[in-house]
């Protein structure tokens, strides 16, 4: 058991913080983070059963534990303030209050990434395109791109599974990081020879179910113990993606979740909310003190302890030993709260947070207020930056997943478009726009917008197209409907017939 060291904080009301607990160096086993690797092929790690089983043991071990503390923070159970002792007096309160920064973070830029759909293509390929966004159809996969950036924002990684269901459709679901993780191969340019999936076997959380995919096949293997080390062979299916089913999604080279680096900080931030509750919690229990010559008033112990529970304090002055009135006196002491340091200290944790996750603090003042256009743009610079890093990670996955896509496709002779390259994606960030400036400024400068330009920024309009062609068909409508004058008969020289023969058109 370690040590439990204690300091007294600035406003001097919470003196027993756990210091090993908040201001930890090492959250998590060192191990939590590599990337698996294995100097062989997938063939050669099933032959050897008990080498693919070390794999899964090490990551239910050493990596599994930092997941869960990720999604801890992710989910609002924030770890730091929730579990370990905080408070010396067990009669004080104790508060634990948790707040969803790291929510706040994941969301932020899973929203601002792909809150707008991806524009996804292969360039100079039609069919191909076509052929791509008819299976992202069929998949919800925007959905899925939410779900799977998500999953990276919280956890550092996300896995989606690609197969081919019993009706011939390329079929996606995402994956548990809790329970997945890739192996790759030792070239300089690594590639994945294996990924694994043990799912836990329901109302028995000791049992797991454990899958295995290379590149040509998938093998199920029985329910078993992961910590027993016994791998028997269930099942195999072939599959013809030509690589390992499973697409690995990351934001960044260290596979780091958005809010890991800022735990630190909000874990203080609990902390200080929590201790100010305790304050306010405490103040109602603040210590009576009664000062004078209780003796001499006659009060005993069981007579003040009466009286404080009935709310009421009878306090009779004595007489001392030269004949002289005594005094009596009571009053409350409690410990003395700086509102406005400890404010101030909860600002500074808050504004270091969005600073050092690179997010903006939507309910600043400042940033709310009326400033200008290139204002804005420093404002959200640093956020950008860090959202660009995100999309160049998150489109390496789309590669690989489009990648599979066209190999399955071509193998069961369905591909229409050219040999697949790469893919081209477009992200529009999710921010508010201000249209009527910007119309304001395109007419100012002499320029024209088309009328379908015009209808796709109406929020109400799905499709311009349909739209126009509606319009155009309304038009005509109230054109058929109008009544026409009679024709006039007038012959070759222009004069009217039936009529004045020496009447001419003006």
């Amino acid at each position: 058991m370690t040590d439990e060291v204690l300091i007294p904080v600035a406003n001097e009301f919470e003196n027993d913080i756990n210091v090993n607990r908040f201001n930890q160096t090492q959250r998590y086993d060192a191990q939590s983070n590599i990337r698996y690797t294995y100097n062989g092929e997938a063939a050669d790690l099933l032959s050897n059963l008990s080498e693919l089983m070390k794999f899964i043991q090490h990551h239910k071990e050493h990596q599994a534990p930092r997941l869960k503390y990720l999604k801890s923070y992710a989910d609002g159970n924030n770890v730091g303030i929730l579990t370990g002792d905080r408070r010396i007096g067990k009669e004080k309160a104790d508060n634990r209050a948790t707040h969803s920064f790291g929510e706040y973070i994941a969301n932020f830029f899973t929203a601002y990434d792909t809150g707008v759909p991806l524009k996804i293509a292969i360039p100079n390929d039609d069919k191909g395109t076509a052929q791509i966004n008819e299976i992202n159809d069929y998949n919800k996969i925007d959905a899925l791109n939410t779900e799977v950036y998500l999953d990276a924002a919280v956890f550092g990684r996300g896995y989606e599974l690609w197969y081919r269901s019993e009706d011939d459709k390329d079929v996606v679901v995402r994956l548990d990081p809790l329970n997945t993780f890739v192996i790759y191969n030792f070239d300089i340019k690594p590639k994945p020879i294996m990924a694994v999936s043990y799912r836990p076997v329901a109302l028995d959380e000791n049992k797991y179910l454990i899958t295995v995919y290379t590149n040509n096949k998938a093998v199920v293997f029985n329910e078993t113990a992961i910590e027993s080390g016994q791998l028997v062979l269930n099942s195999e299916e072939a599959h013809a993606f030509e690589r390992v089913p499973i697409v690995e999604w990351q934001l960044d080279r260290e596979r780091k979740s958005t809010f890991e680096k800022v735990i630190p900080l909000i874990n203080l931030y609990d902390g200080s909310e929590s201790d100010t509750a305790n304050y306010m919690q405490d103040l109602v229990d603040a210590m009576l003190v009664i000062t004078g010559d209780i003796d001499g008033a006659g009060l005993s112990a069981d007579d003040m302890i009466g009286m404080a529970r009935a709310n009421i304090l009878a306090l009779q002055s004595g007489v001392d030993s030269s004949g002289k009135q005594t005094q009596m006196g009571a009053n409350y002491i409690y410990k003395q709260y700086d509102v406005a340091g400890i404010e101030a200290y909860k600002k500074r944790l808050t504004n270091d947070i969005h600073k050092f996750s690179y997010t903006i603090d939507l309910t600043d003042s400042e940033f709310m207020g009326n400033i200008s256009g290139e204002a804005m743009k420093y404002k959200l610079l640093g956020m950008q930056n860090k959202a660009s890093t995100h999309q160049n990670w998150f489109i390496k996955g789309l590669i690989e997943r489009y990648h599979l896509v066209a190999n399955i496709e071509s193998s069961v002779n369905e591909w229409e478009g050219e040999e697949y390259s790469s893919v081209a994606v477009d992200f529009t960030p999710n921010l508010p726009k201000n249209v009527k400036e910007a119309v304001e400024t395109f007419s100012g400068l002499g320029l024209q917008v088309s009328q379908k330009t015009m209808l796709s920024q109406q929020p109400y309009i799905d499709n311009p197209d349909d739209e126009i062609k509606q319009i155009q068909e309304e038009a005509d409508e109230r054109e058929a409907m109008m009544p026409t004058e009679p024709a006039l008969p007038i012959d070759d020289a222009g004069n009217l017939q039936g009529g004045d023969v020496n009447a001419k058109l003006a």
